[in-house]
């Protein structure tokens, strides 16, 4: 069984311009709107594989992957996706109205230090 996010989901569009070169996903693919039910879905059902937007989980085991045929596999991990060397990953982005403030700094602050990359 196949599942992915929704179509509206920034992560069925990364998935599909930067691995399925702008092909289709299969007709036979599940949608979810959310992550927790691929999660849930996937380790539930036996042979599923799934597009997903976050690094490993407990409950179901990242594939390693290779860049294009030939070239070696990649594990899945902060570092790999740090350093790029893992070829299904991309940044991601926060906004604000102006210069972060209170809750909204801390969190930044947060994630940009070493503890917050580290995970």
């Amino acid at each position: 069984m196949v599942y992915s996010r929704e179509s509206s989901s920034g992560t069925y569009a990364f998935f599909r311009e930067h691995v399925l070169a702008n092909k289709e996903y299969t007709s036979a693919a599940l949608l979810a709107p959310a992550t927790g039910a691929i999660v849930q879905s996937v380790s539930q059902t036996e042979g599923a594989i799934a597009t997903w937007h976050g690094l490993p989980h407990k409950d179901v085991h990242a594939l390693e992957v290779a860049a294009e045929a030939g070239k070696p596999y990649v594990a899945a991990s902060t570092a790999n996706a740090q350093d790029g060397s893992y070829p299904i990953s991309r940044e991601l982005f926060y906004y604000t109205n102006g210069a972060p403030k209170g809750e909204t700094k801390a969190f930044i602050d947060y994630i940009l230090s070493p503890e917050g990359r580290s995970w």
